[in-house]
């Protein structure tokens, strides 16, 4: 469960007042008549979700289908996303109609667009709008989308591709392509540890590693000993010293496994220079 800032749900609580209000409007509930909101007097509370994530996956459900599919790609992508994004990742049948289904999405208070430099993005009112999205899709769906997503941020991002590597990794992980996603959880890792931002490094290259376990170590060999060495070397500079020697044995009994001698000297060594260096930890 992710915690929320007390600005969050300051925000969420004043939104499910207006999306129960707005559906109350939508099914036709209360309605304005000569200047003045009356109610219809069959409305039944029944009809009225206890949860804003309720309110919001009904909301979702009403939507138009294009619109709703529109929304759910939106949700794939992330918080925060691109017309190109979407372009890219849609069917082309949606193009023609791409910026009228964002304009209604805008005018159903789902979306709002932010500046970015010379283009405009767009950002989901709130954190839940973006969940009750995503998780409006099936299982198998969201994977599919991912893989799409995935793909289509690879052909926009060619010349930059390492500036969107943690985005990829993602989305390559989530649809369980795991080829693709240790490449890229490695070359997240790579960019973070030359920023010296170790703890987004530690965190690229543990995914990366676990992305190995799908792969016979002797065929990936050198990714591993990429991955192992910088990840220890990344907690050896954040003084987790325990950490990294736990990352070395992990290796080395990844190579007994697979046998794979070559790796399993490579791991041995990184582990004996840590314990007979002088350390608060080995002495």
């Amino acid at each position: 469960m992710r915690c929320r800032s007390q600005a969050e749900m300051d925000q969420l609580v004043a939104a499910a007042g207006f999306e129960k209000i707005r559906m109350l409007i939508d099914n036709g509930s209360i309605s304005r008549l000569e200047g003045q909101w009356a109610v219809n007097h069959s409305m039944n509370a029944e009809i009225i979700p206890s949860s804003l994530q309720g309110l919001l996956m009904e909301r979702i459900d009403r939507l138009p289908a294009r619109a709703r599919q529109v929304l759910r790609v939106a949700a794939v992508i992330g918080r925060r996303f691109t017309t190109e994004g979407l372009k890219a990742s849609l069917p082309q049948e949606y193009n023609a109609s791409l910026q009228q289904q964002l304009g209604y999405l805008q005018s159903s208070n789902v979306i709002r667009p932010v500046k970015a430099g010379n283009e405009t993005e767009y950002v989901f009112q709130n954190t839940l709008g973006q969940e009750a999205a995503y998780l409006s899709l099936l299982h198998q769906d969201r994977k599919l989308l991912h893989l799409q997503v995935g793909e289509a941020l690879e052909k926009l991002h060619t010349a930059n591709i390492a500036q969107h590597a943690a985005a990829l990794a993602h989305h390559f992980s989530q649809a369980d392509s795991t080829q693709k996603a240790r490449r890229y959880f490695l070359l997240a890792g790579d960019l973070a540890f030359h920023k010296y931002a170790l703890p987004e490094a530690i965190q690229h290259f543990t995914r990366a590693l676990e992305m190995c376990q799908a792969s016979p170590a002797a065929e990936i060999r050198s990714d591993i000993e990429h991955i192992f060495t910088h990840l220890g070397r990344a907690y050896e500079l954040s003084n987790f010293y325990q950490e990294a020697v736990q990352t070395y044995i992990h290796v080395e009994n990844l190579a007994k496994e697979s046998g794979c001698l070559e790796l399993l000297l490579s791991a041995q060594v990184e582990h004996a220079r840590l314990i007979s260096t002088p350390t608060p930890v080995f002495d």
